[in-house]
Formats: structure tokens, C-alpha cells, sequence
């Protein structure tokens, strides 16, 4: 979640905040990471009903592009050669990007779609609303 928060950063997390009310667009909330066994901090930007598709790594919410105050950055990855040399163009110098494509059929009861505010290097996907441990208190 950098620039937001960084990697060792103690959080407050409100627990008991979707009990009472639906996760709201924006929010910064905590979820598991049942593959690498950690927890996550995200920001929701899907909403049940919404529709996500990532062109050429910009977000586009129901159709229209989503601006935040993290879209400077596109999504996507840093190319690498198999040592974890990066690869950069020999004309330029700069890191060569490929970035992300994706659509996501609409979100149903329950699913929520997040993502990092660290938008080039970011997990993101849909969790279930089950998944979210709570809130991030500001």
C-alpha cells in the first residue's frame, strides 16, 4: 500500500464496521492472503454490481476510466531478465513494462474488487466480503 503505508507500518484495524455497514468504495481494509499466508492491505474500488476491466494497465470502473489519487501509475510488471536483471530499452535506458489486461465479469452479492495504492506493484483481484478482517482505522 505504499505510499499510503509501508510494509512495517501498525495499523488499527476497525473489526466490528461491516457488521453494521456494506464496505464502501475507497476504503483501505485488511484481508488474508490464504496462498502466502500473510494479510493484505487494500483499497476497494468494485463494488457488488460493478464491472472491472483493466486496459493497457489503466482501471476502468463500469465502463469509465478510474481516477484515484494512485492512477498515475499504470498496472503492471516489471520486466526481468531470469537473473532479476531489469530489462531496459537500449535506445532509452528505461525499464521496459508490460502492462495489464483484464476483464471481470460483473461482481456479484458479496464480492468485492481491490487493489494496492502501489498500483505498478500490486496485488489485485475480487474477495468475497467473508474475507475482509475489517477496516483500517484512519
Amino acid at each position: 500500500m505504499n505510499p499510503s503505508h509501508d510494509h512495517f507500518d501498525m495499523v488499527l484495524i476497525d473489526k466490528l464496521s461491516y457488521d453494521l455497514d456494506d464496505p464502501k468504495r475507497g476504503d483501505t481494509i485488511v484481508c488474508y492472503d490464504y496462498i502466502d499466508q500473510d494479510f493484505l492491505i487494500k483499497r476497494i474500488i468494485g463494488l457488488p454490481g460493478d464491472t472491472i476491466q483493466i486496459v493497457d494497465g489503466v482501471i476502468y470502473l463500469n465502463g469509465k476510466e478510474w481516477k484515484d489519487g494512485f492512477t498515475e501509475t499504470k498496472i503492471g510488471q516489471l520486466l526481468t531478465k531470469s537473473s532479476g536483471e531489469i530489462i531496459k530499452n537500449p535506445e532509452t535506458g528505461k525499464s521496459i513494462r508490460v502492462y495489464d489486461n483484464a476483464l471481470y465479469d460483473p461482481l456479484k452479492e458479496d464480492e468485492y474488487w481491490i487493489i494496492g495504492d502501489n498500483r505498478d506493484y500490486s496485488w489485485y483481484g475480487v474477495i468475497q466480503k467473508a474475507d475482509i478482517i475489517g477496516k483500517l482505522k484512519k
